[in-house]
């Protein structure tokens, strides 16, 4: 069998767009984010999260100059992202990852994915909690919901 390759140049970096974004589409949770909520141009979108991955890991500083938190806060403030968009978002992009590529570049998109996704639903929800909106969720990527089932707050305060 021959070894997949890593992403370790530019094609690979746009053949793991593609590939992901293929799954992400065909998710029904994920496509209305992008095609309804989102309204994304796909032929104008693609290039940019390219960019986004070639600065990240082959260190194309000019690549991506957009603010990525930015971006997803206006998506966000149509429809909250909660944790099963999270979870969906992270299983397409580390079954892209396996199936398609291996090595040390591949290793590092599985971690940055990892860590930009916790601090991207953490940044969110923490921005909503200080604005006082509710849109955290039970379980997963967010903080607990502050309800009668769960009682106090984390700080010991009262509701």
């Amino acid at each position: 069998m021959e070894p997949k390759p890593d992403l370790d140049h530019p094609e690979a970096i746009h053949h793991l767009v593609q590939t992901f974004y293929g799954r992400l589409l065909n998710d029904p949770v994920m496509a209305p984010v992008f095609t309804e909520v989102a309204g994304v141009d796909l032929d104008a979108h693609l290039p940019t999260i390219e960019a986004y991955w070639r600065k990240m890991l082959l260190g194309e500083k000019d690549a991506y100059q957009r603010n990525m938190v930015a971006q997803h806060e206006k998506v966000h403030d149509r429809m909250p992202l909660q944790a099963v968009h999270a979870d969906h978002w992270y299983r397409h992009f580390t079954a892209t990852l396996d199936s398609e590529f291996e090595g040390p570049y591949a290793d590092r998109a599985e971690y940055l994915a990892t860590r930009i996704l916790a601090n991207l639903m953490k940044w969110l929800h923490e921005r909503d909690r200080n604005r006082n909106l509710d849109t955290t969720e039970k379980d997963g990527y967010l903080p607990r919901k502050d309800t009668e089932e769960h009682g106090k707050r984390p700080s010991g305060e009262e509701k």
